[in-house]
């Protein structure tokens, strides 16, 4: 195979061991990596090569292939740590400024029955960037040196109540 040098170099580049499943179509062949080189990285990798394609989006129109209908298959079979089961009874929870630059802050205001809560922050590839157990103030000071830049799901929780929020770090 022609792309097979590059394929090599993407999976050292992305931390990949050379175990894949391969799924063939006239339009379409797709390698999908669960086996990682560190085994504490749960993501999932999948390289899509599409026939013919150049630098645009498919849309079903001007190339026979629809981005959005294989986009759809990838993202409805994954999803965020802890999103399913969100329970917003932590009303007054509020994050800001967000976006932000350097820090923000958690406040949880007048939640009266909280004594203490946990942080979990959570990358867009569902791996946690950040975790503060045990809180006991109503405010908590989120740096972007914690987390780095880009968007991210805040998860607080307490007892069984738990909310998650999405924040960026510019």
């Amino acid at each position: 195979m022609v792309l097979m040098s590059y394929i090599t170099r993407m999976q050292a580049c992305e931390g990949l061991t050379n175990s894949y499943t391969k799924v063939s179509t006239p339009s379409v062949v797709s390698y999908s990596y669960e086996t990682l080189v560190n085994p504490a990285n749960q993501a999932k990798f999948i390289l899509s090569l599409v026939k013919g394609m150049t630098h645009i989006y498919p849309n079903g129109t001007n190339f026979p292939f629809s981005a959005t209908d294989f986009f759809w298959e990838f993202f409805n079979q994954t999803s965020l740590s802890g999103t399913k089961e969100i329970v917003s009874s932590l009303d007054d929870c509020k994050i800001y400024p967000n976006p932000s630059v350097e820090q923000m802050i958690i406040d949880l205001g007048s939640t009266k029955d909280i004594s203490k809560y946990d942080i979990l922050v959570f990358n867009m590839m569902g791996q946690q960037v950040f975790a503060s157990k045990d809180n006991h103030q109503t405010k908590f000071i989120l740096s972007k040196e914690k987390t780095g830049s880009g968007i991210f799901i805040v998860q607080v929780q307490s007892n069984e109540k738990r909310i998650a929020k999405r924040i960026i770090f510019e």
